[in-house]
């Protein structure tokens, strides 16, 4: 179990999750996409924990199971001492107050039949907080954290940017005071200027309200320049993961290398190390034998082809799923 504080807010413990498939109408053969296979993660009060890799890696899949917005999974999630796993009824409503999701697309996520007031007071409606007053009083607060005019209450989602959308998205998620937000790529689809002002938004509020956050993102700027750690993914695995500082400028997995060397430096003078990987990533559906990666490293060895190497602390913090840094094998299979 990866564990990195005295005091830790949120924890998955061999989070496994599959989606069942079939390849077509005559075949009645049961297929599974495997999203998650294995992951045991934890998230210290507080901090902001990054979390990247390829699209379809199972970035988003392991947020919505950490915020209780999938079911279905195996393994553990503990907030706190609570496993949230089996919550029913009012304990899951209780648990929904303190983890809340900004989503990527902030005019998907927005009713559009619905106006700004409502849809930031809704939470406040759903969970009976305060008098009809003081849930007014309370939106008027949340508009101008997020930076936005108490008048824009009276206005349809449609008659905002993407950027004061987006806004709206983190004042619905601040109405019940939660304690972590999953941020599932929350500046994807937004311009490079209007990025910068959302992600000093979320420190800025990270810092007055205490808040953790899990931040998902394809973008390793974006990651490196809001988070404490990073964790990098790969087919449902965790395969590397690290303070900021140490992944970046000394990554020790051949995929977290080669994400970095696929990412362009703001600085044309500088350069990074040329790492090509051969190939897409595998199908879920038929996972690779051995390490998940080796059908696409250009380090791999022939026992990589039939042994999983176990998620091992190298230094401390830093974890790594290699070989190159440890014979240990993992016992657990998908």
């Amino acid at each position: 179990m990866i564990h990195t504080g005295s005091n830790p807010l949120l924890k998955g413990v061999g989070i496994h999750k599959k989606y069942p498939v079939k390849k077509g109408w005559i075949d009645t053969k049961q297929s599974y996409v495997h999203a998650l296979n294995g992951i045991d993660l934890s998230l210290d009060r507080g901090e902001t924990l990054g979390l990247v890799g390829e699209s379809g890696c199972g970035k988003s899949t392991l947020g919505r199971i950490l915020a209780r917005l999938e079911d279905d999974y195996e393994g553990k999630v503990l907030f706190g001492e609570t496993d949230v796993t089996s919550l029913k009824g009012e304990a899951l409503k209780a648990f929904r107050r303190n983890v809340q999701v900004v989503f990527q697309d902030p005019f998907s996520s927005l009713n559009p039949r619905m106006k700004v007031g409502n849809i930031i007071r809704e939470p406040l409606d759903i969970h009976k907080v305060g008098t009809p007053s003081e849930r007014r009083e309370r939106l008027n607060e949340l508009l101008h954290l997020v930076g936005l005019q108490a008048d824009y209450a009276s206005r349809y989602p449609h008659e905002f940017s993407g950027g004061q959308r987006q806004r709206i998205g983190l004042a619905r998620a601040l109405a019940l005071n939660p304690e972590l937000i999953v941020c599932d790529e929350p500046v994807s689809a937004l311009d490079v200027s209007i990025q910068a002002q959302i992600l000093n938004l979320f420190l800025d509020l990270q810092e007055k309200l205490g808040l953790t956050y899990l931040f998902i993102s394809h973008d390793l700027h974006v990651v490196q320049f809001i988070s404490d750690r990073v964790a990098v993914m790969y087919l449902g695995k965790i395969f590397e993961l690290a303070p900021k500082e140490n992944l970046y400028h000394s990554p020790l997995s051949p995929y977290t290398k080669a994400l970095l060397a696929a990412s362009p430096l703001p600085d044309p003078e500088k350069k990074r190390p040329v790492l090509r990987l051969k190939g897409d990533m595998p199908d879920p559906i038929n996972l690779p034998t051995g390490c998940l990666f080796h059908p696409r490293c250009p380090y791999k060895e022939k026992k990589c082809e039939n042994a999983a190497p176990a998620l091992v602390e190298v230094a401390p913090g830093h974890y790594v799923r290699c070989f190159l840094h440890h014979d240990d094998v993992e016992t657990a299979t998908v």
